[in-house]
Protein backbone atom coordinates (compact mmCIF):
# COMPACT_ATOMS: atom_id res chain seq x y z
CA UNK A 1 0.00 0.00 0.00
CA UNK A 2 2.97 2.31 0.57
CA UNK A 3 3.82 2.21 -3.13
CA UNK A 4 0.22 2.78 -4.16
CA UNK A 5 -0.16 5.62 -1.65
CA UNK A 6 2.93 7.36 -3.05
CA UNK A 7 1.78 6.75 -6.62
CA UNK A 8 -1.65 8.22 -5.85
CA UNK A 9 -0.08 11.26 -4.21
CA UNK A 10 2.16 11.70 -7.29
CA UNK A 11 -0.92 11.13 -9.48
CA UNK A 12 1.21 8.76 -11.53
CA UNK A 13 1.46 4.99 -11.77
CA UNK A 14 4.20 3.58 -14.01
CA UNK A 15 4.73 7.07 -15.46
CA UNK A 16 1.06 7.35 -16.47
CA UNK A 17 -1.69 9.47 -14.95
CA UNK A 18 -3.86 7.58 -12.50
CA UNK A 19 -6.86 8.21 -14.80
CA UNK A 20 -5.30 5.92 -17.41
CA UNK A 21 -5.20 2.89 -15.07
CA UNK A 22 -8.63 1.26 -15.11
CA UNK A 23 -8.24 -0.57 -11.79
CA UNK A 24 -7.06 2.44 -9.79
CA UNK A 25 -9.39 4.86 -11.57
CA UNK A 26 -12.38 2.68 -10.72
CA UNK A 27 -11.20 2.10 -7.17
CA UNK A 28 -10.79 5.79 -6.43
CA UNK A 29 -14.04 6.85 -8.09
CA UNK A 30 -16.16 4.06 -6.61
CA UNK A 31 -14.76 4.67 -3.13
CA UNK A 32 -15.45 8.37 -3.44
CA UNK A 33 -19.02 7.76 -4.62
CA UNK A 34 -19.70 5.38 -1.74
CA UNK A 35 -18.12 7.55 0.95
CA UNK A 36 -19.81 10.74 -0.25
CA UNK A 37 -23.11 9.10 -1.22
CA UNK A 38 -22.84 10.25 -4.84
CA UNK A 39 -25.54 8.53 -6.83
CA UNK A 40 -25.02 9.97 -10.29
CA UNK A 41 -22.03 8.65 -12.22
CA UNK A 42 -21.54 12.02 -13.89
CA UNK A 43 -21.07 13.66 -10.48
CA UNK A 44 -18.22 11.41 -9.38
CA UNK A 45 -14.92 13.32 -9.55
CA UNK A 46 -12.11 12.07 -11.77
CA UNK A 47 -9.53 9.82 -10.14
CA UNK A 48 -6.77 12.37 -10.58
CA UNK A 49 -8.81 15.02 -8.77
CA UNK A 50 -9.29 12.61 -5.84
CA UNK A 51 -5.64 11.75 -5.26
CA UNK A 52 -4.89 14.86 -3.12
CA UNK A 53 -7.53 13.79 -0.56
CA UNK A 54 -6.69 10.07 -0.62
CA UNK A 55 -5.57 8.83 2.78
CA UNK A 56 -7.52 11.49 4.67
CA UNK A 57 -10.88 11.49 6.42
CA UNK A 58 -12.39 12.52 3.10
CA UNK A 59 -11.29 9.44 1.14
CA UNK A 60 -9.67 6.27 2.36
CA UNK A 61 -9.88 2.58 1.69
CA UNK A 62 -7.84 -0.60 1.74
CA UNK A 63 -7.61 -3.18 -0.97
CA UNK A 64 -6.12 -6.61 -1.34
CA UNK A 65 -5.02 -8.51 -4.36
CA UNK A 66 -6.36 -12.03 -4.67
CA UNK A 67 -2.97 -13.00 -6.10
CA UNK A 68 -0.05 -12.85 -3.72
CA UNK A 69 2.54 -13.17 -6.48
CA UNK A 70 4.17 -10.20 -8.10
CA UNK A 71 3.30 -9.56 -11.73
CA UNK A 72 5.66 -6.74 -12.68
CA UNK A 73 5.22 -5.11 -16.07
CA UNK A 74 4.48 -1.72 -17.55
CA UNK A 75 0.72 -2.31 -17.63
CA UNK A 76 0.22 -5.07 -15.00
CA UNK A 77 -2.24 -7.21 -16.98
CA UNK A 78 -3.99 -10.00 -15.11
CA UNK A 79 -2.01 -13.23 -15.32
CA UNK A 80 -4.73 -15.79 -14.63
CA UNK A 81 -2.35 -18.75 -14.51
CA UNK A 82 -0.40 -16.97 -11.77
CA UNK A 83 -3.60 -15.86 -10.01
CA UNK A 84 -4.99 -19.42 -10.05
CA UNK A 85 -1.76 -20.81 -8.60
CA UNK A 86 -1.77 -18.14 -5.88
CA UNK A 87 -5.39 -18.85 -4.91
CA UNK A 88 -4.70 -22.58 -4.86
CA UNK A 89 -1.67 -22.14 -2.61
CA UNK A 90 -3.41 -19.58 -0.39
CA UNK A 91 -6.48 -21.73 0.26
CA UNK A 92 -5.31 -25.34 0.10
CA UNK A 93 -4.65 -25.85 3.82
CA UNK A 94 -5.17 -22.76 5.93
CA UNK A 95 -7.12 -20.16 3.98
CA UNK A 96 -4.83 -17.16 4.09
CA UNK A 97 -7.21 -15.07 1.98
CA UNK A 98 -9.98 -15.57 4.54
CA UNK A 99 -7.54 -14.82 7.35
CA UNK A 100 -6.56 -11.56 5.65
CA UNK A 101 -10.20 -10.53 5.33
CA UNK A 102 -10.82 -11.50 8.95
CA UNK A 103 -7.93 -9.31 10.13
CA UNK A 104 -9.07 -6.32 8.06
CA UNK A 105 -12.67 -6.63 9.32
CA UNK A 106 -14.07 -4.62 6.42
CA UNK A 107 -17.46 -2.95 6.61
CA UNK A 108 -17.90 -3.54 2.91
CA UNK A 109 -16.24 -5.81 0.36
CA UNK A 110 -16.27 -4.87 -3.31
CA UNK A 111 -14.81 -7.23 -5.85
CA UNK A 112 -13.41 -6.50 -9.26
CA UNK A 113 -13.26 -9.38 -11.73
CA UNK A 114 -12.94 -12.18 -9.19
CA UNK A 115 -16.28 -13.85 -9.80
CA UNK A 116 -14.49 -17.07 -10.80
CA UNK A 117 -13.18 -17.30 -7.22
CA UNK A 118 -16.41 -16.64 -5.32
CA UNK A 119 -16.99 -20.31 -4.55
CA UNK A 120 -13.50 -20.56 -3.09
CA UNK A 121 -13.91 -17.41 -1.01
CA UNK A 122 -17.59 -17.27 -0.04
CA UNK A 123 -17.48 -20.20 2.33
CA UNK A 124 -15.01 -18.19 4.42
CA UNK A 125 -16.81 -14.84 4.46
Amino acid sequence: MDEVFSAYKDNSISNRNVNSHAFHRRLLRLSSALQKNIQSFDEIPTASSLTPIFGTNELSFAFMNISKFSNPSDSYPSDYELINKSVEMSTSSLNFLAEEISLLKPDLIITMNVEDYFETLERYL
